[in-house]
C-alpha cells in the first residue's frame, strides 16, 4: 500500500525579509533538484486547468512571488503573519509539492516548510530510507528549524494523531538533540 509521506520543518515566530525568506527557498529547492520529481516546479492556482508558466528557482523570481498574508478589514498585509508560497511539480502520475510560510512573527502563527513527496511504498529499506532522511537534513540547513519530520499521514494515523512535529516519522529532528529513526517502520 502507498502512503503520502511528506517532510516538515516547523519553527516558531522568526521575522525574516521576503527576500530572507527567498533566499532560504531557492537554497532549499536548488538542494532537491536532482531528484527527478523536484526539478521542475509550477505555482499552484485556482484550477489545475489553468496553465502556468514553471517558476524559476533564483532568489528574484521566488521573491517576486512570496505572497503576503492579507487578511486585514481593509485588505493591508498583516507583516505579522509572513510569507507564503505553494508550488507543484506539474506532474499527475507522481504529483508532488511545496508549501512555506515563512517570515512570520506572531505568537499565533507557526513558520513551516513542507515539501510532499509523491505516494510511495512505506520506506522499509535502507534506500529509500537513506532519501528520505537526505531530504530532512537539506530541510534541517534551508530552514534552521526547532523541529523536522519525515513522515507521512499514514504514519502519524498508526502513532494516534497529532501535529507531526509530536506524531513524529521514520526520521525527527528536534533543535539541540540531532537526527534520530523513529522505532517503527
Amino acid at each position: 500500500m502507498n502512503e503520502n509521506p511528506f517532510i516538515g520543518a516547523y519553527w516558531p515566530a522568526r521575522k525574516e525579509s521576503r527576500r530572507e525568506c527567498a533566499e532560504r527557498i531557492t537554497r532549499f529547492l536548488l538542494s532537491i533538484q536532482d531528484h527527478a520529481a523536484f526539478a521542475r516546479w509550477i505555482p499552484k492556482t485556482r484550477s489545475r486547468k489553468s496553465v502556468s508558466v514553471p517558476l524559476e528557482i533564483t532568489v528574484d523570481a521566488i521573491e517576486q512571488r512570496l505572497k503576503t498574508n492579507n487578511r486585514d478589514t481593509d485588505g493591508t498585509a498583516i507583516q505579522e503573519l509572513g510569507f507564503n508560497l505553494s508550488i507543484w511539480n506539474g506532474s499527475d502520475e507522481a504529483s508532488a509539492s511545496f508549501s512555506v510560510t515563512c517570515g512570520a512573527f506572531s505568537n499565533f502563527v507557526k513558520n513551516s516548510a513542507v515539501l510532499y513527496l509523491p505516494p510511495q511504498p512505506s520506506p522499509i529499506d535502507a534506500a529509500s530510507r537513506t532519501v528520505l532522511r537526505s531530504f530532512l537534513e537539506k530541510s534541517v540547513a534551508a530552514w534552521d528549524p526547532e523541529d523536522a519530520v519525515a513522515t507521512s499521514n499514514e504514519f502519524m494515523t498508526r502513532k494516534g494523531g497529532g501535529m507531526p512535529w509530536v506524531a513524529g516519522g521514520w526520521f525527527v529532528y528536534r533543535r539541540g538533540k540531532g537526527t534520530t529513526i523513529a522505532a517503527e517502520a
